[in-house]
């Protein structure tokens, strides 16, 4: 007979070890090809929405005098510097606050601001508009005030300058009009008499001779050089994520690396179950006469096959699965407003399907290594003595059939426990790459800093169409309103204000100041108002000692800051304690301006650093002062808030429309979770997303093995089963053997679940309580491992009996 005619029958034969493996396959492969396509795909076309939005330029600094600007100029880090006069901020008559910059057709350039209608500004006190709230019109003359901060002997003051600016044109930047969406921006064009007023600070966009190789390390690289603050050259975040994210190609994900061992190891192990069918088959063809050669083609031709067949359907699954994970997931840092912008198209990765099909030929090709071994070592001689085989059967025939029953069911166990295990143990390591960030995330949303460590609530409403404080619509009545409706709870205010410690001579670190803390220096700080039972509760306050006093506000110091570039807490105050009465300067608000005033705080205690500064590091290193909103309110002259955290149990249709009643459309932005910008909490998004794909897909995976596994087990002791019943084995022992041996399974499968994610948790927790310190607690989730582990172990005794009822009715 025809060879390929004899290994198409033989393939036929065992249409259902073929089908069992095709599915093992084709999952594992479209799991592996889809979730890379769309991560590389998504990452294509930000690198390209980012080459064509945004600004060229690899950092900035704002508001710096002209000696540090022209430092900067200087230093052999830096190839071009594009300046602007740093204005301030401009108040219009009816209390709105709108950002202003000198405009520069250069920075306009390189800031990538395309002018979209009417002209650019021709003469003195004309503008173009960034438009953020949709409250100007080109033709508008916008009637307001300049307010500008500025420094005589030593003092800060602040001054207003009238000014009546006329918007000429309007210009749009996908980036920027979406991240500045509730805030309006204007770049004037300066006559000399405005210039002459202003105070010379400039904001300085910096090119580096690198490129954007490493703008982050330039960026720390010439504050240090210069010796200026860590985080006044500020580098280009959006660009750099994006090449960043972009280098790293798919493989480099622990998630995908899991995939990718699930698609070698899962197929191998029904391989190796099968490959017992494989060696008595092979006997059989030689017995009756066939060559080595032909049975090794037989077996090659069914592996190639279905190797061919199970490719080619992964591959165009893929494809489609990838079309959703496209349109469904966001795998970049982009928001989820930038990402709607961005394109969606399908970027073909031949690389990634190579990587596929070597990746299904690797556990045939160590199976069949195995069989060739085997079969290769088998003689005819071996196959037709049947002498100690009869000798073995009846050895065994002179037994009890109990004794029988309980060796079978150790045989069997030791057998197949290597191979079932496999699926428990890839399951496994699995979820404790999830418990291990559920400890990461406790720990982001607990004891971070004033920037984010609200993330762990579901909306942040900022005032974002910054609105003039005095006037905010995120005002004291507001807040009341949001408090009465019982749809909203959890509610966290937040403000912040720049202000000056006026030091005695002896308050600052030298370190921290790289000069002598003189007597009566203004040294600059922020003032942050927050809800202090939440400081309290949360973790942050070590000492809570002294409470509001009539005479001075209570107020808490934040004395070290964490330099990123040394990774090392920098103290910053010293000869403070608690109980001090420390003099600081505010811009209070009296009789519709504003005014510094020297205001004495006592100190209540001081913030936990190892909390409050490991996510701070890029956005504030200052001593920074945080009190609670009633405090914050005597300082400065007015309540309200600048952001309101909360929970919203409710539609988001409905909260928006909410909000446009109470606070006005426009005059505000929400931010759920799923939409905050800060780098850190995206990446954990990004990563949680992986994870729990990776545990759908791997759970899948361990169902199908473990079934086709079992399956093909039962098939192989078909003929065993019917020996035991010939020999006196009842069909109840028969049944019973199986229970004990799924219950086995269960409880063995159940102790490897725990007993992985137990020790990765609790090496994780050993290794990030070195540098987070105390901070970092390990949140077991006792409740996700053991339904994990329930799961497990359920999964065993249905699969058991799903198979067992059918093989019993064969």
């Amino acid at each position: 007979m025809n060879m390929y005619i004899l290994g198409l029958k033989y393939i036929k034969s065992h249409v259902r070890r073929v089908i069992y493996l095709s599915i093992i396959i084709v999952f594992s492969l479209v799991s592996l090809v889809s979730i890379s396509i769309a991560t590389k795909s998504q990452m294509i076309n930000s690198k390209k929405f980012i080459d064509e939005n945004s600004a060229l330029y690899g950092a900035v600094a704002n508001n710096i005098d002209k000696t540090t600007l022209d430092n900067i100029k200087n230093s052999k880090r830096v190839d071009k510097v594009y300046q602007t006069k740093n204005i301030g901020k401009f108040i219009e008559n009816n209390g709105k606050i709108l950002l202003l910059e000198e405009y520069n057709e250069k920075v306009n350039e390189i800031s990538k601001l395309k002018l979209i209608l009417g002209r650019l500004p021709f003469n003195d006190e004309e503008a173009i508009l960034l438009d953020g709230t949709g409250n100007h019109k080109i033709g508008d003359y916008i009637d307001g005030v300049v307010k500008v901060n500025y420094e005589e002997n030593g003092i800060n003051k602040i001054r207003y300058i009238s000014k009546k600016i006329k918007i000429t044109g309007i210009v749009y930047n996908k980036i920027k009009s979406t991240e500045m969406r509730g805030m309006d921006q204007l770049y004037i064009k300066m006559g000399d008499g405005f210039k002459n007023i202003i105070p010379d600070k400039f904001n300085a966009y910096i090119s580096f001779k690198t490129g954007f190789k490493d703008p982050e390390g330039e960026s720390y690289g010439l504050n240090t050089e210069l010796n200026l603050p860590q985080n006044l050259v500020t580098y280009n975040k959006i660009l750099t994520n994006t090449e960043n994210t972009y280098k790293q190609f798919f493989i480099a994900s622990p998630e995908i690396k899991n995939l990718i061992l699930a698609g070698i190891l899962f197929p191998l192990v029904f391989l190796f179950i099968a490959s017992r069918d494989v060696f008595a088959d092979a006997a059989l063809l030689r017995v009756v006469g066939s060559s080595k050669k032909k049975v090794f083609f037989i077996f090659g031709l069914e592996n190639v096959l279905i190797i061919l067949i199970s490719n080619i359907i992964s591959f165009i699954l893929s494809y489609y699965a990838s079309l959703i994970y496209m349109k469904k997931v966001n795998f970049t840092l982009f928001s989820d407003d930038l990402f709607r912008l961005m394109d969606k198209s399908i970027h073909m990765d031949y690389r990634t399907y190579i990587i596929s099909f070597v990746i299904s030929i690797i556990p045939f090709a160590i199976v069949f290594l195995y069989e060739f071994y085997v079969i290769n070592n088998l003689s005819v001689v071996d196959l037709t003595n049947y002498n100690h085989r009869r000798k073995e059967i009846n050895r065994i025939l002179l037994r009890p059939t109990t004794k029988i029953h309980k060796k079978l069911l150790l045989i069997n166990i030791q057998k197949n426990a290597i191979y079932l295990m496999v699926p428990v143990i890839m399951l496994s390591l699995s979820l404790s790459r999830y418990v291990i960030n559920i400890n990461r995330d406790y720990f982001d949303k607990n004891v971070d800093s004033s920037v984010n460590f609200f993330m762990g609530r579901e909306y942040n409403l900022t005032n974002s169409s910054n609105i003039y404080r005095p006037k905010s619509n995120l005002n004291d009545r507001n807040i009341g309103r949001f408090r009465d409706d019982n749809r909203i709870n959890n509610i966290v205010t937040k403000s912040s204000k720049g202000a000056y410690f006026i030091s005695n001579g002896k308050m600052f670190n030298e370190y921290f100041l790289n000069n002598r803390d003189l007597n009566g220096r203004e040294i600059e700080t922020v003032i942050t108002g927050v809800d202090d039972d939440f400081l309290i509760r949360n973790g942050f306050i070590t000492n809570n000692k002294f409470k509001s006093t009539l005479e001075y506000p209570v107020a808490y110091l934040r004395s070290k800051v964490y330099n990123k570039l040394e990774t090392k807490m920098i103290p910053t105050m010293k000869n403070i304690k608690v109980g001090d009465v420390i003099k600081i300067k505010v811009a209070q608000y009296s009789n519709g301006r504003e005014a510094y005033k020297t205001k004495k705080i006592i100190v209540g205690g001081f913030i936990d650093d190892s909390k409050w500064s490991r996510k701070v590091v890029s956005q504030l290193l200052l001593p920074e002062i945080i009190t609670d909103t009633d405090n914050f309110k005597k300082l400065v002259g007015y309540g309200g808030a600048d952001e309101i955290n909360f929970n919203y149990n409710g539609n988001s249709k409905n909260l928006r429309a909410y909000m446009d009643k109470v606070l006005g459309k426009n005059n505000y932005k929400i931010i759920s979770e799923t939409e905050f910008k800060h780098i850190d909490q995206y990446e954990h998004r990004l990563l949680m997303k992986k994870i729990i794909v990776n545990i759908i897909y791997i759970s899948v995976l361990s169902i199908i093995t473990i079934y086709t596994s079992l399956n093909m087990i039962f098939e192989q002791r078909k003929r065993e089963n019917t020996i035991m019943r010939h020999i006196g084995l009842s069909k109840k022992n028969m049944i019973l053997m199986y229970i004990k041996e799924s219950v086995f399974w269960a409880i063995f499968s159940g102790a490897i679940m725990f007993g992985i994610v137990s020790y990765k948790s609790i090496h994780d927790y050993l290794v990030n309580i070195k540098y987070l310190g105390d901070g970092y607690k390990m949140i077991f989730s006792f409740e996700t491992v053991s339904l994990a582990t329930l799961y497990v172990s359920v999964l065993f005794v249905l699969v058991f009996i799903v198979v067992l009822k059918k093989r019993i009715e064969e």
